[in-house]
């Protein structure tokens, strides 16, 4: 081969070689460039609001009566009422004894568990405390009467509401009195029947004769 073709073939494969990455824009196998989908539009989450609560709205109050018996010793005698929604979500307290809500629950677990699970005193502040707590009465009857609101006061709408009284009676043993009323714009009265747990029944005496009533305004 003379060096004129030689120098022909060189120059032809130095082309080829040269040419072997190149990629154009008309190849169909070329990757995406990075640019293009980094320009691409980011979709927007969509935005889920809880809708506030529409009227007709709750005015009037719930009164709890019972009968209480002051037990002796220790890991007795705490209460608590609190209401829940007609799905089981809490709604507010309307007051819990102070050994159980200011601080008692980190040390006596039997004390008001319901209550506690749903109430959450680690979550509060002092204030959310002292609003609901009260002193352990005398023995004797005793009558509550609160306005039937939301836990800042806000208003509720009309319809169905589970009321829960919870009692300890002995450490583990305990009393739940809950009733479904249909709060409104007339009187409803209910007295729910007694769920014992536990085994023990010396203190069962503690709690009885427990009336919930509803009166609009």
């Amino acid at each position: 081969m003379n060096l004129a073709r030689l120098l022909a073939v060189f120059i032809t494969l130095a082309a080829l070689s040269a040419g072997c990455g190149a990629v154009t824009a008309a190849d169909p196998y070329a990757p995406p460039e990075a640019t293009a989908q980094a320009n691409l539009p980011i979709p927007e989450e969509e935005e889920t609001e809880t809708p506030a609560p529409t009227g007709p709205f709750i005015q009037g109050t719930l009164s709890a009566k019972f009968t209480y018996e002051k037990m002796p010793g220790s890991g007795s005698n705490q209460f608590a009422l609190w209401v829940e929604d007609a799905e089981g979500n809490y709604v507010r307290t309307f007051f819990s004894t102070r050994f159980t809500s200011t601080g008692g629950w980190t040390y006596r677990e039997n004390a008001l568990p319901s209550w506690i699970q749903r109430f959450k005193p680690e979550t509060r502040t002092d204030s959310e405390v002292d609003a609901i707590t009260i002193q352990t009465p005398q023995s004797g009857a005793q009558s509550f009467s609160l306005p039937f609101v939301g836990e800042y006061g806000y208003p509720l709408p009309v319809g169905e509401y589970k009321i829960v009284l919870e009692a300890t009676l002995r450490q583990e043993d305990q009393v739940v009195y809950e009733a479904v009323m249909n709060i409104g714009e007339s009187v409803v009265t209910v007295e729910p029947e007694a769920q014992y747990k536990g085994s023990g029944t010396d203190d069962r005496g503690m709690i009885g004769d427990v009336v919930f009533t509803f009166t609009p305004d």
